[in-house]
């Protein structure tokens, strides 16, 4: 019996994944594990082509982001905050600079320490006629628990499926991806269309009234956050 186009097109993967000698890497046992289910013939194509989306994804969890650095232009955005009001960068910047903070989220123990330590400069910086927001992947309704929680007097916004996180290189690219999101979670995300399991890397920019970034922080590794001394001394430069 002739091969229909979906299982010619499965033939050729499982091929070429068991001819793979690619150099080995820090995901590549979670990578074999994946390509071993791809040879059991039971597997239903649905899965078996969402194996492969998690496989791709691992595969280019080793590649480091480019980060945008002082002297780049920001990348203009709108998006709703915590009220569900819509908030443009380029509309915020001709009031004075912003302050943009990206965070991964409430539940984050070193986020809401570092959101913290922002609303402790709040009223200094607005005195400056300059604004904090931050970003994260969460809701509408987590960002309003987070401010209550904290006693945040500035928006944040949520950037659902972090597209403004990847226009800005902030997603996580690191090597120490759990395993939770090797198995369960990271197939069912991808089934459901759900990318959140990308987390932002901490970052803190300066955006100035020419969208230019005037100071840069960010840092792979999630327990390392901005200076805030250091983030007024460049304030009180530019």
């Amino acid at each position: 019996m002739e091969k229909t186009f979906d299982e010619d097109a499965r033939s050729r993967v499982i091929e070429r994944l068991t001819k793979d000698n690619a150099r080995r890497n820090s995901f590549e046992f979670e990578i074999d594990r994946l390509k071993e289910k791809l040879l059991d013939s039971s597997l239903s194509h649905k899965s078996f082509n969402r194996i492969l989306k998690c496989i791709d994804i691992l595969q280019s969890a080793s590649i480091a982001p480019k980060f945008l650095n002082i002297g780049d232009q920001a990348p203009d955005f709108t998006l709703e905050n915590n009220l569900g009001q819509k908030i443009q960068l380029s509309q915020l910047v001709k009031s004075g600079k912003v302050i943009l903070s990206f965070y991964r989220g409430g539940w984050c123990p070193y986020c809401y320490l570092e959101l913290r330590e922002l609303q402790k400069i709040n009223s200094l910086i607005k005195k400056d006629g300059s604004r904090i927001i931050a970003i994260s992947p969460e809701s509408k309704a987590d960002c309003q628990r987070t401010i209550e929680r904290n006693q945040l007097q500035f928006d944040l916004l949520s950037d659902k499926a972090n597209r403004v996180t990847e226009q800005y290189n902030l997603i996580s690219k690191s090597s120490k991806i759990s395993e939770s999101l090797l198995d369960v979670s990271l197939e069912s995300a991808i089934d459901n269309g759900d990318i959140s399991y990308k987390l932002p890397v901490p970052a803190t920019f300066v955006v100035d009234e020419w969208m230019t970034i005037r100071f840069a922080f960010q840092d792979p590794d999630y327990k390392k956050r901005v200076n805030i001394n250091l983030l007024l001394d460049c304030l009180r430069q530019i």
